[in-house]
């Protein structure tokens, strides 16, 4: 379950999990996920090959009539598509990188969605590829803060990360790490380090704010009643997750108050993908296109381009189109991208994103240097961090 109802997970490392640290250039992830019992959803991304329109008709007079042609025919047969499942679509909005978010007229399985968006794909050869938009959810000289005598995963040196060693060489200075999570709270331990940032949620009613995009990255909550994401899913605090992992990374230091950051110099750079019943993927990969300095359609430009992206967040499955090419388009841009292992204990190639090409996949391991049992584990996993549980 999510855990604790108000910004004190910055603070109390026990019963969350560590989810990010940079140090010398290098990142350490590890957390806690709350996985879902069945998958639904009720968006599918497609991505066509090109606009349908050549540059000469595009820029002739009748230009405007040949691309509203286009897009006619387009929504008819990706209609008749959807109406042989019983179901209706609707354009919602474009997406980064070219693709197109489409929204059903109500939540299916996502297998359904998958053979749903094969049968768009099948009836039209513009189309790159079609696949369902996957829900996602969250996965958490010495200092004199407060609560660093609890911070064993920073200080021991045999099973923890010996931070204070480790910040003779680097403390972050000149890196942000943009962290696609719940949004932040303006917590006075974190808030002098915070730079930028982005609310990602297009529906109003996931990212609980009454609005859609807009520049106020602040976490208003994702706290849920019984069945509310679906049948069988109890109900939940909110998590508060967001500030949680972004204090792991910068919390302030030798400030005399609640914890350590890793890299207590490094700027945390808050992308809100994630809200009430987690986060579709259209809006996790236009968080990860825009924090590496990406263009995304209707978005203004990060002024902060960030050098890591940490992602404590995933799902079943396996890694799909949309996240793999928001990925690439990152790691071309020089942005580093640290995920979840994952927390069911099971093979990571399982999981997705930790299942994705060219992410850096961080694996949980507990106080004696054993694998923590909710990790998930095997080859896909590229490091391991110590979690202070």
């Amino acid at each position: 379950m999510k855990r604790s109802t108000a910004w004190a997970p910055l603070f109390r490392k026990s019963g969350v999990a560590v989810a990010l640290g940079l140090l010398a250039g290098s990142a350490v992830a590890a957390q806690v996920a709350v996985a879902p019992k069945g998958q639904s959803t009720d968006r599918i991304i497609v991505k066509y090959r090109d606009s349908g329109v050549t540059s000469l008709q595009a820029a002739s007079a009748s230009g405007a009539t040949a691309k509203a042609t286009v897009a006619a025919e387009r929504q008819s047969r990706i209609q008749s598509a959807v109406g042989r499942f019983g179901g209706n679509a609707r354009f919602l909005r474009h997406g980064g990188m070219g693709t197109q978010v489409w929204k059903l007229d109500k939540r299916m399985p996502v297998g359904q969605v998958a053979s749903m968006a094969a049968e768009m794909a099948k009836g039209d050869t513009s189309i790159e590829y079609a696949e369902p938009d996957r829900i996602l959810r969250i996965m958490a000289a010495n200092p004199n803060d407060a609560r660093w005598s609890d911070q064993w995963d920073l200080q021991n040196s045999v099973a923890g990360v010996n931070a204070p060693a480790a910040w003779d060489l680097s403390t972050g200075s000149g890196v942000v790490v943009a962290v696609l999570d719940t949004g932040y709270r303006p917590h006075v331990d974190l808030a002098a380090n915070i730079v930028g940032g982005y609310d990602m949620i297009n529906d109003a009613e996931t990212g609980n704010d009454g609005n859609g995009r807009d520049s106020d990255a602040r976490d208003t909550g994702d706290a849920v009643v019984a069945e509310e994401c679906g049948v069988g899913e109890e109900a939940s605090d909110s998590s508060w997750h967001g500030t949680h992992v972004a204090g792991t990374i910068a919390a302030v230091t030798h400030n005399g108050i609640g914890v350590a950051g890793l890299a207590y110099n490094a700027k945390v750079l808050p992308v809100r993908v994630l809200g009430k019943c987690g986060g579709y993927t259209s809006d996790i990969a236009d968080g990860m296109i825009w924090a590496s300095g990406g263009s995304v359609a209707g978005l203004p430009a990060n002024p902060n381009p960030a050098r890591v992206i940490n992602m404590s967040l995933g799902g079943p499955g396996a890694c799909d189109a949309t996240s793999q090419n928001a990925i690439n388009a990152a790691r071309a841009r020089g942005t580093v991208v640290v995920v979840a292992a994952g927390n069911e204990s099971q093979d990571a190639r399982n999981s997705n994103p930790a299942n994705c090409a060219g992410v850096v996949t961080v694996a949980a391991y507990g106080k004696t240097g054993a694998r923590a049992y909710y990790s998930n584990f095997g080859t896909v996993v590229d490091l391991s961090g110590p979690v202070a549980r």
